[in-house]
C-alpha cells in the first residue's frame, strides 16, 4: 500500500502504463519495478497490492493536483490498480471499500489522528486501523 507520499510531497514524474520498469524515476515505472521484483523474488507466493484509503489534509487535499505531476490523488490509485492488473496481482481497493472519508468531518474526527492527537485526515487512529484491518481481512479471505 503506497502512493500517498508520492502524491502529496512527491516531485517524481507520473509516467503511464507503458513506462519501463527500469524507469524508477516515475510513479508508474517504480510500481512496475516493485511488481516485477516481487514476482521474481517470490514466484510461487501470493502477492497482493492495496490501494491506500482516502486521505486528505488541510495542507494537501486529495482533490487538488500535485503541483509537479498535475495529477489528483485518485489518479495515483488508478495507476496502482492498472499496474496490478497488468501483472495479474489482486488488489484490495481500500480507496473504495474502507468506508472512511476524511473530507467528512465526522469521519475525520472518528478515524484519523495526527500529531498531538489532532485529527489530520491522513493518519488513521486505532479506530481507523481497525476499520481498515477488517476490510483487508475480508479481502484476503476471498483469495
Amino acid at each position: 500500500m503506497g502512493g500517498r507520499n508520492d502524491f502529496s510531497s512527491g516531485t517524481t514524474a507520473f509516467g503511464n502504463i507503458n513506462t519501463s520498469p527500469s524507469s524508477t524515476d516515475t510513479f508508474y515505472g517504480a510500481l512496475k519495478h516493485v511488481a516485477e521484483g516481487l514476482i521474481q523474488r517470490y514466484p510461487t507466493n501470493l502477492i497482493v497490492f492495496l490501494t491506500p484509503p482516502h486521505g486528505s489534509s488541510t495542507a494537501v487535499p486529495e482533490y487538488l493536483p500535485n503541483p509537479v505531476t498535475g495529477r489528483v490523488y485518485s489518479e495515483y490509485i488508478a495507476a496502482i490498480k492498472e499496474v496490478a492488473s497488468l501483472y495479474s496481482i489482486p488488489v484490495c481497493d481500500l480507496w473504495n471499500i474502507a468506508g472512511i472519508q476524511p473530507l467528512l468531518k465526522v469521519h475525520k474526527n472518528l478515524y484519523f489522528t495526527g500529531e498531538n492527537g489532532v485529527p489530520d485526515g491522513l493518519h488513521p487512529n486505532q479506530a481507523g486501523h481497525s476499520r481498515l484491518a477488517s476490510r483487508i481481512v475480508g479481502f484476503l479471505n476471498t483469495l
